[in-house]
């Protein structure tokens, strides 16, 4: 059996008779076709808090059939109290990262959504993100890197930056490097502090320095006709003395070699 396109109690009957004689039974079965109810989003707020600390809840949820929603709330470590849409999470007291599951029903069989977020405890900041605005970097060029990171009951962050090699510039959580005359992998250390607590967090970021080759490609004869061959030669060096690999696209026609140089076939249409 399958279900309509609008909800309710549907009937599905059975009927039952023995050949050659008069008479039947006949059973039904109510089926209740229901859409649950969806929920949009959960936030919690803090979501980095001491331990003991609260973070506020927020679940939000709507019902297609235009049910009324009851919520409740699970947790696999401290405590919820609340019974609505929100509701409040105290931390317990030992750090780590806890679960946090709203539960959105609205009374039907099978009518219930869940959804869950994670709330850390922690005794001081933590980095969410540390990132690199270019990869590779380019020998002195200059690259921006972000810092992201939240302290427990939203406390006020200072960023600190540190490098063995290459020249820093600016503070708060944007920082730009500027990389060191030689080609390798160089480390960047983010350090964030929060005000009230003697815990630091501490992320390195491995940024590889090198150059990039620099290349021109030509093809011979510029112009062919359907069906026609063009030399296709990429001439192409690195700075740092590399040895490059080639590899070759198109957007039609065919290739034939490898290397910096090979041969074009046009396809059978001009263009």
């Amino acid at each position: 059996w399958t279900a309509p396109d609008s909800t309710g109690t549907f009937l599905v009957y059975c009927s039952v008779s023995v050949p050659g004689r008069e008479g039947s039974v006949i059973s039904a079965v109510g089926v209740t076709v229901n859409s649950p109810p969806q929920i949009s989003a959960l936030t919690a707020t803090p979501s980095v808090v001491d331990m003991g600390g609260t973070s506020a809840l927020s679940c939000s949820a709507s019902d297609l059939d235009g049910d009324a929603i009851a919520y409740s709330w699970t947790t696999n470590g401290g405590s919820v109290s609340g019974t609505d849409n929100t509701a409040v999470w105290t931390a317990p007291d030992s750090t780590g990262t806890y679960s946090v599951t709203c539960n959105a029903s609205d009374g039907m069989a099978g009518g219930t959504s869940q959804l869950s977020a994670d709330i850390r405890v922690a005794t001081g900041p933590v980095i969410t993100s540390l990132t690199s605005s270019v990869t590779p970097v380019a020998r002195n060029a200059v690259d921006t890197l972000v810092c992201v990171a939240t302290a427990p009951n939203n406390a006020g962050l200072t960023y600190a930056w540190s490098a063995a090699s290459g020249t820093t510039s600016g503070s708060g959580s944007g920082f730009d490097w500027t990389a060191p005359a030689a080609t390798g992998s160089y480390l960047v250390t983010c350090e964030a502090s929060a005000a009230g607590f003697t815990d630091k967090a501490r992320g390195t970021l491995e940024i590889m320095v090198n150059s990039l080759p620099v290349a021109s490609i030509l093809a011979d004869p510029a112009s062919v006709s359907t069906g026609g061959v063009a030399q296709v030669v990429c001439s192409a060096a690195d700075a740092d003395g590399v040895s490059l690999d080639y590899s070759w696209s198109v957007s039609g026609g065919a290739i034939t070699g490898t290397g910096p140089t090979v041969s074009w076939t046009a396809p059978l249409s001009t263009g």
